[in-house]
């Protein structure tokens, strides 16, 4: 992670005009934007269009920074903004029901009928958590995606959520018990127990 020093200079320098800093930014924080996004579009192409959208509104936004968190807690905030709007209209245009209800998410599940060969459990296990993850309404998903794969303390998703946290926590231990109970739904209780994130 940049330290906060250098992520200070570089906003000023940015400010100033200088474009390079502001390269400098962009290369710095956006390969681990675009990994949180990811988890949050699931499509590699939209992951990258709000990740460019979300460099562009930190651009013409550089001015209102105060430096009163840090430079990749606001430009989370932006990202995830935007990762959650293109979120809810595609699910609206492609009319997905959250509980997996439609064909083509269906099929893109594993059947559990069989056991899968040895070599294919990590990748089934994957599928499932990304399906449970997927089946979350906001502002559960976000949350939980930031927590997890985003490695966000309580204090920064507080930040970055503009919540109090104990908001935090609270939709974080409801996002872990519906996630819980879809896999429960789908997998019976001893399919999902390895499959559910541990408390950190």
């Amino acid at each position: 992670m940049t330290a906060p020093n250098e992520d200070h200079a570089l906003v000023l320098a940015a400010r100033a005009g200088s474009q390079e800093a502001f390269r400098a930014i962009v290369e710095r924080h956006s390969a681990r934007l675009h990994d949180v996004v990811l988890r949050i579009v699931r499509e590699r192409a939209d992951a990258e269009e709000v990740v460019q959208e979300s460099f562009l509104r930190a651009w013409r936004n550089l001015a209102g920074f105060q430096f009163d968190s840090a430079l990749f807690t606001w430009l989370y905030r932006i990202a995830v903004n935007a990762a959650v709007d293109l979120a809810k209209r595609r699910r609206r245009q492609a009319a997905v029901s959250l509980d997996g209800g439609d064909g083509t998410f269906a099929e893109s599940l594993p059947s559990h009928d069989a056991p899968p060969a040895a070599g294919a459990q990590r990748e089934e296990a994957l599928v499932w958590v990304r399906a449970a993850v997927d089946a979350l309404p906001e502002p559960f998903k976000s949350i939980l995606v930031l927590r997890e794969f985003g490695d966000l303390s309580y204090d920064q998703l507080a930040e970055v959520l503009q919540v109090p946290k104990g908001t935090v926590e609270s939709r974080l231990f409801r996002a872990r018990a519906r996630m819980r109970d879809w896999l429960i739904e789908k997998l019976g209780v001893e399919g999902a127990a390895d499959l559910l994130p541990e408390e950190k």
